[in-house]
């Protein structure tokens, strides 16, 4: 990882793992992850919950159950602008 390609490579990692999760929500949820929108929509709330997360663990008095309530909310909104014919 010298020559600075190592931030690239780790990145890469990252990356390359957060689209696994995003096939495995959409399998379980039954999206059709070859759509773009759908995609999109999953890539955007993992990219949320990911700063929502990291947010959350900078302040000591965070609640847990908000940031829950707001990622499930998030998560609905967009499952709701997809519509029903996002279902694979």
């Amino acid at each position: 990882m010298a020559g600075g390609g190592g931030f690239r490579e780790v990145f890469d990692r990252i990356e390359a793992q957060r689209w696994a999760g995003i096939g495995l929500i959409a399998a379980v949820t039954g999206l059709d992850a070859d759509r773009a929108d759908v995609r999109a929509v999953l890539r955007g709330w993992v990219g949320f919950l990911e700063g929502a997360i990291l947010a959350s663990l900078e302040r000591p008095d965070s609640d847990r159950e908000t940031l829950i309530g707001a990622a499930v909310a998030v998560f609905d909104a967009g499952l709701s602008k997809l519509g029903v014919d996002a279902i694979g």
